[in-house]
């Protein structure tokens, strides 16, 4: 029920590069429906990051099948080429040699990709260190703190004051004595 711009609004996601770790903050005036947006919030960024690997792996995967059918395909027309003479027969068997390292080594990385891909389906990148929960007190407005603030400001403008006072009253005295 409420806006996007209201919920950016009271969001706010704090990165510490040094831990590695994100912290979302999420205020309002009711607490258990700011737990619920930070946890909702958390869970909605790992399903989009577990997507976004997924669709990397399956892109990746994609790519390396596709240049290992064209060095197949290279390395057939290369076995199946006619020979001619002797230079030829010898550039020939050099790049049969290279297809096939090209090949060992895409088929190599296929199993790799192929292998971190179902590792990574089955554990979760991203970890909640704590779910959020609505605090037992109320964070704001801090009522004592508030008080104690206005009174301490309140007795040094009373002093400013009598200080003032105290020297507009002195003043013509002094006028008075000067002349």
């Amino acid at each position: 029920d409420q806006s996007i711009v209201q919920i950016r609004n009271c969001v706010e996601i704090k990165l510490n590069k040094d831990t590695n770790t994100t912290e979302i903050i999420v205020s309002g005036s009711d607490p258990q429906e700011n737990s619920d947006l930070a946890n909702e919030l958390v869970n909605q960024t790992i399903s989009y990051a577990r997507e976004l690997n997924q669709e990397y792996m399956t892109n990746m995967i994609a790519t390396l099948e596709s240049q290992l059918a064209q060095a197949e395909n290279k390395l057939i027309e290369a076995k199946n080429e006619p020979r001619t003479t002797a230079v030829d027969d010898l550039r020939r068997e050099g790049e049969i040699a290279r297809l096939e390292q090209i090949i060992n080594m895409l088929s190599g990385k296929l199993v790799e990709i192929q292998l971190l891909q179902s590792s990574i389906s089955d554990q979760q990148d991203i970890i909640v260190l704590s779910p959020a929960t609505p605090p037992t007190d109320p964070v704001s407005p801090r009522i004592m703190s508030n008080t104690a603030i206005a009174a301490v400001l309140g007795f040094m403008l009373i002093v400013f004051a009598v200080f003032v006072i105290e020297y507009m009253r002195s003043a013509p005295e002094k006028d008075k004595s000067a002349a």
